[in-house]
C-alpha cells in the first residue's frame, strides 16, 4: 500500500512538471512579441514586465507544486529563461536580467 501511494506521489509530481514545462514553452513561443509595442510602467517595456511576472510564476509553481528547494527552484527558471534567450532571435541581456528581478521578486517576497 506505501509503495503504491508513493508511486502515486511521483506520479503527480510528474504530471505537474509536465504542465508547467508545456505552459512554459506555450508561453515562451507563442510568438508574442511586445518589442515594438512599448507600453511604459515607470518606462519600463511591458516585455520586462512579462519576463519578470512569467519568472515569478514559474518559480513559484517550482517551489509550491513540484516541492523544489528555493535554490534549485531559482536555478531553474533562470535556466528557463536563459534556455529561451539564447534560442529567440538572439540574446537580449535585458530580458534575461528581467527574468532574474522576476525570480528575486519572488525569493524577497516571502511566499514560500
Amino acid at each position: 500500500m506505501e509503495k503504491h501511494l508513493k508511486k502515486n506521489l511521483l506520479n503527480e509530481k510528474c504530471k505537474k512538471i509536465c504542465v508547467a514545462t508545456v505552459v512554459s514553452a506555450t508561453l515562451f513561443s507563442s510568438g508574442i512579441s511586445t518589442t515594438e509595442a512599448k507600453t511604459s510602467i515607470n518606462n519600463i517595456p511591458i516585455d520586462k514586465v512579462a519576463h519578470a511576472g512569467i519568472s515569478y510564476i514559474i518559480t513559484d509553481q517550482l517551489q509550491r507544486n513540484v516541492g523544489m528547494n528555493r535554490f534549485w527552484a531559482s536555478f531553474t527558471t533562470i535556466g528557463i529563461g536563459a534556455i529561451r534567450e539564447l534560442t529567440h532571435r538572439g540574446w537580449d541581456g535585458k530580458d534575461f536580467v528581467a527574468d532574474v528581478a522576476g525570480v528575486a521578486l519572488y525569493q524577497l517576497s516571502g511566499k514560500f
